[in-house]
């Protein structure tokens, strides 16, 4: 049984790669603001329909990741503290993010509200994200699937003898986390769902 992925492309990448915001649904409550460059900034998130920023205490890479991934970028590069890309403007709606790296969006991390005490723009948390397409995907594909987006996870080897071909990677330990790497070693955001062993067989069935 070989391990299959199914991935969801963040609207960064959906808006510099030409694909249909419609086809894909994608919606977010994440953006990066004041970067000089493609996958980074300033974190911002929407809370009761108004954009705030993040409070810079215990910012990690490990949360600057998640938010990487959310956007469909690669993880992150930099974590970084004390307005780097700018202060914000507005509230500060997150405070102590902690994520524990496999979570889909920021607000399923933990977190505390903010207090007039708590922080200041000064201290508005940013990243820098591994943007997508980093080379690491000519060494996996994904093949069968009904879009680019999901398929099964194929990787290149290379033999003893300096041969080079493409296998499937078997799907007997294939979870939640290892989806969301090769999700991510694509480009293409993060997993859906993290396709697991239990529901592999279906998937599989389509693909054939």
């Amino acid at each position: 049984m070989p391990a299959v992925v199914s991935c969801i492309p963040g609207p960064q990448y959906v808006q510099n790669n030409g694909l249909k915001k419609k086809q894909l649904k994608t919606t977010s409550t994440v953006r990066l603001k004041g970067g000089a460059k493609l996958g980074e900034g300033r974190v911002e998130v929407l809370r009761n329909n108004e954009w705030g920023t993040v409070c810079d205490d215990r910012w990690t890479l490990l949360s600057a990741s998640v938010v990487c991934r959310e956007l469909g970028f690669g993880s992150a590069k930099e974590a970084l503290t004390g307005a780097r890309m700018g202060e914000g403007m507005g509230p500060i709606h997150m405070n102590e993010v902690q994520c524990l790296g496999t979570e889909k969006s920021m607000w399923d991390c933990g977190f505390k509200n903010i207090t007039s005490e708590d922080c200041q723009h000064v201290e508005d948390a940013a990243v820098r994200c591994n943007t997508p397409y980093m080379a690491l995907e000519n060494s996996i594909r994904l093949t069968g699937g009904r879009t680019r987006y999901e398929g099964r996870v194929e990787v290149l080897s290379t033999e003893a003898n300096g041969t080079r071909s493409w296998g499937l990677i078997c799907g007997g330990t294939w979870g939640t986390k290892e989806a969301m790497v090769a999700c991510r070693q694509l480009g293409l955001g993060y997993a859906n769902n993290g396709l697991q062993v239990g529901v592999l067989t279906k998937l599989t069935a389509r693909l054939r």
